[in-house]
């Protein structure tokens, strides 16, 4: 079976009544978390983005602090999984200054949750601030800068010197065998 294109479905919303279309959004909602998420956030939370990027913050701050750190593959499992959210919310939101905002409280939160992150958590982080400065460019001039400020705070707080030899050392260890 063909998927219909965007366009199709489109000129097809037009020819059904206010009624069918309702019905069919709500058809739509029932099937998928994300599709009710979506819902959600066009209908009662896209008009106020700064107030729902506050909120988003909180509960990030609120999972991260409920992780057990004891067994680390667990803790990365569940830090994984509050990323997986941010991204989803990212991609309902679709801005990039508020994705740049979200990825960079992830990355403050994990560096306030352990003081030195292990060499695996810190992987997690380093790859989110690579993320972040790709974004960084395609944002407002003036939050550019200050994202940018907090992206090499971040960067500065950081043991990947420390990672990457590891790393090197792990190479190199692997040519001498």
């Amino acid at each position: 079976m063909r998927t219909a294109t965007i366009d199709d479905i489109k000129s097809e919303l037009k020819h059904l009544s206010q009624k069918e279309i309702l019905s069919l959004t709500l058809r739509l909602a029932r099937f998928k978390k994300e599709n009710k998420e979506l819902l959600t956030y066009l209908l009662f939370e896209s008009h106020d983005e700064q107030g729902y990027l506050q909120l988003l913050k909180t509960d990030i701050s609120e999972q991260l602090a409920a992780v057990e750190p004891s067994p680390l593959s667990k803790a990365r499992k569940s830090y994984r999984k509050v990323l997986r959210g941010i991204n989803r919310q990212i991609k309902y939101i679709g801005s990039k200054a508020a994705s740049v905002e979200l990825l960079l409280h992830y990355c403050a939160a994990m560096r306030d949750i352990q003081s030195p992150l292990h060499p695996t958590l810190e992987t997690i982080v380093q790859q989110q601030l690579v993320k972040i400065e790709k974004w960084i460019p395609l944002v407002e001039e003036d939050l550019q800068f200050e994202f940018k400020r907090q992206s090499e705070e971040l960067r500065a707080g950081t043991n990947a010197p420390i990672l990457l030899q590891k790393k090197l050392f792990r190479f190199r260890r692997s040519f001498t065998k």
